[in-house]
């Protein structure tokens, strides 16, 4: 009996252990296959945000940048790798960087309880990146503020400026400055044009009316177109 109780429990001890090694094994499995679901999830997530055209910035309210997509070389000379970890600040004109600064603390005075989310000031706003040759470029940007984090962070896109657009918008900004005309002096003026010929024309065919072709051919006044001729004149 002594020496069999020794024995049962180092068999048992063995048993426990393969049961823990079994539920390691099943542990580990479950864990790489997550590993696997997350990796294939951001890898399709990434060619998602490599197909938009739209230039997809994250920046905190330091401005510090913290994603830029890789379309960036659509409207910079930089790379993203390059962008991250920079400021965004530095990108932006004195004036877009007042404005922004200005939407972004707006965000956070009207954020709602309960809401991890709010719109970046009242819609899409328009401002300068500086390249790296410190040229500008008029782009639209739209943007929402996240709080869900250790602090809040504002993720936005941005698409270049529609030139035609804002000419379009300058050209119809200019009319609507023009002074207004009414209709009805508009037609007034038309008619005060259209009487001076009409009374020509009634006195013209009048005086054709005065003239008759003889049996010979040649024409002749009517009787009374003397008269007529003289009260005419």
């Amino acid at each position: 009996m002594s020496e069999g109780a020794p024995e049962g429990k180092r068999e048992l001890k063995r048993a426990a252990n393969r049961r823990s090694a079994q539920l390691s094994r099943k542990r580990k499995k479950q864990f790489i296959e997550e590993l696997k679901d997350e990796n294939d999830d951001l890898r399709r997530k990434e060619q998602i945000l490599k197909s938009l055209p739209d230039l997809v910035v994250v920046f905190d309210s330091s401005g510090k940048l913290g994603f830029v997509s890789h379309s960036v070389d659509r409207l910079l000379s930089f790379t993203a790798r390059e962008l991250e970890g920079t400021s965004f600040w530095d990108r932006l004109c004195e004036e877009s960087v007042r404005l922004l600064k200005a939407a972004f603390m707006d965000s956070l005075a009207t954020r709602e309880d309960g809401s991890d989310t709010a719109p970046l000031g009242s819609g899409v706003w328009e401002l300068r990146l500086v390249d790296k040759d410190n040229s500008q470029k008029l782009v639209a940007l739209n943007g929402v503020v996240h709080f869900a984090g250790d602090k809040p962070e504002c993720v936005c896109t941005i698409r270049p400026r529609d030139k035609k657009s804002s000419a379009s918008n300058d050209i119809n900004s200019k009319k609507s400055s023009l002074p207004a005309v009414s209709i009805d002096s508009h037609q007034s003026a038309i008619r005060a044009t259209e009487r001076p010929m009409g009374a020509k024309k009634a006195k013209i065919g009048k005086s054709r009316d005065l003239v008759r072709i003889s049996d010979s051919g040649n024409s002749t006044p009517e009787s009374g177109d003397s008269e007529s001729g003289s009260s005419d004149e």
